[in-house]
């Protein structure tokens, strides 16, 4: 295990409570594991993300050990937290892909200004 604990950031469209649920009892399983939670909730905007983005690469740079767990609705967040940890080599938990499956051609109320490619 890296020296200084693990920083886990959830990136969250709503409260981001379901990722942490899911964190702690991931972390009852390590006796003796050290980590952090930071949670960037209520992500409805490309700037709002930007800047959950922008704290997650500045933990990194500073030598923090860094993942990232979300549970995004819209495709093009998804996608912009895919290619940004991809980018900077930090790992990075979908925690809805399976359980979302493709929303049975659904889409979910769109929140202050999102909507996916296509339109809600």
């Amino acid at each position: 295990m890296a020296e200084s604990p693990l920083e886990i950031h959830v990136i969250a469209d709503s409260t981001g409570e379901t990722a942490v649920r899911l964190a702690r009892a991931a972390r009852s399983q390590f006796e003796g594991a050290h980590w952090h939670i930071v949670r960037h909730p209520m992500i409805g905007t490309v700037p709002e993300m930007v800047s959950a983005l922008e704290a997650v690469s500045e933990a990194h740079e500073a030598g923090q050990w860094v993942c990232v767990v979300h549970t995004l609705v819209l495709p093009d967040m998804r996608r912009m937290v895919s290619d940004a940890c991809e980018e900077m080599g930090i790992r990075e938990l979908d925690l809805g892909s399976d359980a979302r499956g493709d929303g049975g051609g659904l889409w979910p109320r769109c929140r202050r200004g999102t909507a996916p490619s296509g339109g809600c």
